[in-house]
């Protein structure tokens, strides 16, 4: 049987970026074609020769993890928050882009809860209540949610709670 693997990173600007590994060419191709059909338009997937990666806008995490979860198993899919050296670019000025830059540090565990409610860190808790119900609602299994979405909600709602806890203390 052949394997497919994949890694996912999130660059810090607002993309996440994949590249994936198959045991057999026809599996690989089979794997690019569904992707190009999951995210089919030009802003919704883009390939960058350099670092042989694709990427898509980090909006499309639902969508993404949808279509790894279908394609690779769960041991196969490698979901980092901090990005390999060489990602991204920086603004020169006159010059336009330059150089590639450092990556970036990666986010604190709250900041990492609040953007997987699609929420800036200084958001208030009612606000965070709010977007809660409203992914528990779209994502719940029995209602054809996935549930490692369904997963990471919870804990990022729980991290949240905790915070929150901890500052009325």
């Amino acid at each position: 049987m052949s394997r497919a693997s994949i890694r996912i990173h999130d660059d810090g600007y607002g993309r996440l970026h994949l590249r994936w590994w198959a045991d057999d060419s026809e599996l690989w191709r089979d794997i690019l074609a569904s992707f190009k059909s999951r995210c089919p338009a030009h802003h919704d997937r883009s390939f960058s020769a350099q670092t042989k990666t694709w990427s898509v806008p980090r909006s499309h995490y639902g969508r993404l993890a949808e279509w790894c979860d279908h394609w690779f198993d769960a041991d196969a899919q490698q979901w980092e928050e901090e990005q390999p050296a060489g990602y991204g670019r920086t603004y020169t000025g006159s010059r336009g882009y330059g150089r590639y830059r450092e990556p970036q540090t990666s986010t604190s565990t709250i900041a990492a809860a609040f953007a997987t409610l699609h929420l800036l860190p200084s958001a208030p808790a009612w606000a965070a209540e709010a977007v809660y119900k409203a992914a528990i609602k779209a994502h719940h299994p029995d209602r054809g949610g996935d549930t490692q979405v369904m997963t990471r909600i919870n804990l990022a709602m729980q991290l949240i709670r905790a915070q929150t806890e901890e500052k009325a203390s």
